[in-house]
């Protein structure tokens, strides 16, 4: 391929192609990514956030205090801090593992990223947006593993 990247991408390309591709790379990707409007305080979910999360498969629009709430109570200072460091610009973006809690009432890793895309004359933040991708099988694996390690350590040093 000779083409450089920026060959396939123009200012104001309304190219219907295009737009397709990127919606289908969303929709069949196994993450799902949501669109903050920080004046309303809502979050836009994409239905495979809404599939993680166990909440239902159709795109949806939560206040952001629902989606505040899902998160683990163990992780939800640490990850507002990173929020506030990034919303204060002292990093440039922020991902994070943390818990949330599924419709079927069980807490599932998950890992976040998300960065600020727009903000007011003010500097305030108006857009922000991020993913989110299931963990728990990754997590749910290293705690096996780390189990059955602290095991046989305890078995062999008796």
């Amino acid at each position: 391929m000779t083409e450089s990247p920026t060959a396939f991408v123009s200012e104001g390309d309304s190219d219907p192609l295009r737009s397709d591709r990127w919606r289908h790379a969303i929709e069949s990707a196994p993450v799902g990514v949501w669109d903050c409007d920080c004046q309303r305080r809502t979050l836009y979910c994409s239905s495979e956030l809404m599939q993680i999360i166990g909440i239902g498969s159709a795109a949806a629009e939560y206040p952001m205090e629902y989606w505040t709430n899902l998160i683990h109570a163990d992780e939800r200072e640490a990850l507002a801090q990173r929020f506030q460091a990034h919303l204060d610009r002292r990093t440039p973006n922020v991902q994070f593992e943390h818990r949330v809690l599924h419709a079927d009432g069980r807490y599932r890793w998950v890992r976040t990223s998300l960065a600020v895309i727009s903000r007011d004359e003010n500097g305030e933040p108006t857009r922000v947006v991020g993913t989110l991708q299931s963990i728990d099988d990754v997590k749910q694996a290293q705690l096996s593993a780390m189990l059955a390690a602290a095991q046989d350590q305890a078995i062999f040093s008796t």
